[in-house]
């Protein structure tokens, strides 16, 4: 029996890179999966770009010289037929189907684990079966490797990550799987074969498991907006007994925080106020050694003239003592 996967691709302000991802999807070799891509109301009308390249309007420019072009060129066969729906509008949202390509704008920007939990949670209530693969929309994937992770998934009791490779330099690996949680406050990709089995978590760059672990283990946790919400819930998952492993002959391409920004001011102070928080809420003997290796780096963004960085940590560190309890809406 061919177990069905469902593919969720989270867009926000990145209909290019979406669209390349997409090519890279629906040239696999797998037998039967949905693709879904959710929008968190991108403000660059993602949505209305997306829609154009299904119908046959719009292509990506890859450059020739591109190694990786063959993964995503020439276009698949276009016009791609899609079911749309925006949930806040809809306002009967069981009326909802999977097909091939689905389109799915949330209407509001709750974050990372809001937006891929709003397919998930529907996916749960209609008691879809399969795999749920969530994949970043700067990521491309290899022909085979949706047929390579359901080889690796013996056990539904297991979430999978790939190898990812860098797109700019195919050849140099960025991480197999996931990483290692430091007890400073920072995460350790793992590179080597000797170490998968200390993974920690399963990046949500590529992250492949059973969709019934969603309803044993919950949702993405939704406190933290930005960054540490898949490293929460491998967390309880592996407290549970579920394993994190590495299907290291699925293959991926990243090309790296397009959507945040890597180095950006958001991407610091949401990587170290939600380090903190997730220390609080698991290893809370970890928050003062976090907080002080937090200043020193905080040191270091001033030292070499980052006062954008240097202001973002200093912002967290501050936020994160205010707060109380595991407050939602503060992250909105």
């Amino acid at each position: 029996m061919v177990e069905k996967i469902f593919i969720i691709i989270l867009n926000y302000n990145c209909w290019q890179d979406t669209i390349e991802c997409l090519e890279s999807v629906f040239k696999n070799e797998y037998p039967d999966f949905n693709v879904v891509v959710v929008d968190n109301n991108s403000p660059d009308n993602s949505m209305d770009y997306i829609k154009a390249w299904a119908d046959g309007k719009l292509n990506v420019w890859i450059p020739p010289e591109n190694p990786l072009r063959y993964l995503s060129f020439p276009p698949v066969k276009k016009p791609i037929f899609y079911n749309y729906f925006n949930l806040k509008k809809d306002k009967f949202p069981e009326r909802i189907k999977f097909g091939k390509f689905t389109l799915i704008q949330t209407g509001e920007n709750r974050g990372f684990a809001a937006g891929n939990n709003a397919v998930i949670k529907l996916l749960l209530e209609k008691q879809e079966m399969g795999f749920v693969f969530l994949l970043n929309p700067d990521v491309i994937v290899d022909k085979n490797t949706f047929k390579e992770l359901v080889r690796c998934a013996v056990s539904k009791d297991e979430v999978y990550g790939v190898s990812m490779y860098d797109y700019n330099i195919p050849s140099n690996l960025l991480f197999l799987g996931g990483a290692e949680i430091q007890p400073f406050g920072t995460i350790k990709f793992v590179k080597t074969l000797d170490q998968v089995n200390n993974l920690d978590y399963i990046s949500g760059a590529a992250f492949f498991t059973h969709i019934e672990n969603f309803a044993k283990n919950g949702l993405l946790p939704e406190e933290y907006f930005l960054y540490w919400e898949e490293t929460d819930w491998c967390t309880k998952a592996k407290m549970s007994g579920m394993k994190m492993k590495v299907c290291k002959n699925a293959k991926c391409y990243n090309k790296g925080g397009k959507s945040v920004g890597r180095g950006s001011y958001l991407s610091e102070y949401y990587y170290t106020l939600n380090s903190l928080k997730f220390h609080k809420k698991y290893f809370p003997e970890r928050v003062k050694l976090i907080e002080f290796f937090s200043i020193l780096r905080m040191v270091k963004r001033l030292f070499y003239g980052k006062f954008a960085l240097y202001k973002a940590i200093i912002k967290a560190i501050k936020d994160f003592k205010s707060m109380k309890g595991t407050e939602v809406e503060y992250y909105r």
